[in-house]
């Protein structure tokens, strides 16, 4: 049972009573009550999301059904739910909505990426005293061959890849606190991975230093680099120190970055 009243239509401005005609939800139906303006305003922007929105309306529900899960709005998400399986998401879908991890993949890419970027806390607000992150320029590289083909995977590019990163962070290895990829645990990328880290970064923890966001959204395509980007920003920001980006999601492409936290500007003298 609603805790506000609904309004008697009879009272309401026309053109509102225009809206609430045939079986508005029920939100839809209490709103006018409290302030017939914040309905309209609340109506223009739900009617902005729904239909002028850049998302398509799968992607638009992943992201209100994702963050309506985490934030335990049962009301959000029963609504949302209904709207989700009339614009064609599957129950297997909605089911993978809510449980996130490695189920991100039956959303595809695309899915995947809204589901990582709806997550809450993530990205977590910097503290108001936090220092700001410097992005080194990212080192690119291409590929001779796709790492899906058959046959033994050569980690050589990601290695010079983030040997040159390093060189022009002018860092050593040691110095790098966390690494952020978006490779997983379960394909040939794994093998680039764990070969930067052996051989440039052994000072890294597997479980508490990596962050691989392809084990928990799957394939990100041209979002991957991005992700990558920003949870190493998160990382150097978290733990004050330097972190590398290491983007192997494309068939061909690989990037490195190293991130850190910003110079503290000089002191200004004193003004005599």
């Amino acid at each position: 049972m609603q805790r506000i009243p609904y309004p008697d239509p009879a009272s309401l401005p026309e053109d509102i009573r225009e809206r609430l005609a045939g079986s508005p939800p029920n939100v839809s139906r209490m709103l006018p009550g409290l302030s017939p303006g914040v309905y309209r305003g609340f109506t223009a922007f739900s009617g902005a999301l729904f239909n002028g929105s850049d998302l398509s309306p799968q992607l638009r529900e992943i992201a209100i059904l994702r963050v309506g899960y985490l934030s335990n709005a049962s009301y959000e998400v029963f609504q949302h739910e209904a709207y989700a399986r009339h614009v064609g998401l599957s129950e297997a879908q909605i089911d993978a909505i809510k449980a996130g991890g490695e189920a991100a993949a039956l959303l595809g890419p695309d899915g995947a990426a809204v589901l990582a970027f709806s997550a809450l806390p993530w990205p977590r607000p910097a503290a108001p005293d936090a220092s700001p992150v410097e992005l080194r320029t990212p080192a690119i590289v291409r590929r001779e061959s796709s790492v899906d083909l058959p046959g033994r995977t050569s980690s050589e590019d990601a290695l010079r890849l983030v040997r040159h990163s390093l060189s022009g962070a002018g860092l050593q290895g040691a110095e790098v606190a966390k690494l952020a990829s978006d490779a997983d645990q379960h394909t040939p990328r794994a093998t680039e991975l764990f070969a930067v880290t052996l051989e440039l970064l052994p000072a890294l923890d597997a479980t508490e230093d990596l962050r691989l966001a392809g084990t928990v959204c799957g394939r990100l395509e041209a979002v991957a680099p991005l992700l990558a980007m920003a949870a190493a920003a998160q990382q150097a920001r978290e733990s004050s120190r330097p972190a590398v980006a290491l983007s192997l999601a494309d068939p061909h492409w690989r990037m490195a970055a190293v991130l850190r936290p910003a110079p503290a500007p000089a002191a200004q003298p004193a003004s005599a």
